[in-house]
C-alpha cells in the first residue's frame, strides 16, 4: 500500500495473500491490530528496509515457524475477511456517511 498512516488503511492484496496461506512481511500500518494481524504470530511486520531484511534472514531460517505463521494468517482470512464481512463493513461507513450529510 502507498501509505501507512490511515486507520484500517491496506491493498486487498494483503487479504487475498494471506488466504493461500503464505507468510506475509507486512509493512507497519495503523490499526493492523483491528484487522486481526499480530506480528510475529500471523504476519512479520516492519518499519524500515533493514528492519525487512533482518526478518528474511531470521524467517528464512525458521520453515516450520514460516509456515504456521502462514497458516494462522490463512484462518484468519477465512474466518474474519470474508466478503460478506467487507461489505458488511462498507455498509457500515456508507450508512455513517449518510447520516453525516
Amino acid at each position: 500500500s502507498l501509505t501507512s498512516s490511515r486507520a484500517r488503511y491496506t491493498s486487498d492484496r494483503l487479504i487475498r495473500a494471506m488466504a493461500c496461506g503464505c507468510a506475509r512481511l507486512v509493512r507497519r500500518f495503523d490499526d493492523m491490530a483491528g484487522m486481526g494481524l499480530v506480528d510475529g504470530d500471523n504476519c512479520v511486520g516492519w518499519s524500515t528496509i533493514p528492519e525487512m531484511l533482518l526478518h528474511v534472514r531470521d524467517w528464512t531460517q525458521r520453515p516450520e515457524e514460516l509456515r504456521a505463521l502462514g497458516q494462522a494468517a490463512a484462518e484468519l482470512a477465512r474466518t474474519r475477511h470474508t466478503w460478506t464481512a467487507r461489505m458488511e463493513e462498507l455498509a457500515a461507513i456508507v450508512a455513517a456517511l449518510r447520516c453525516h450529510r
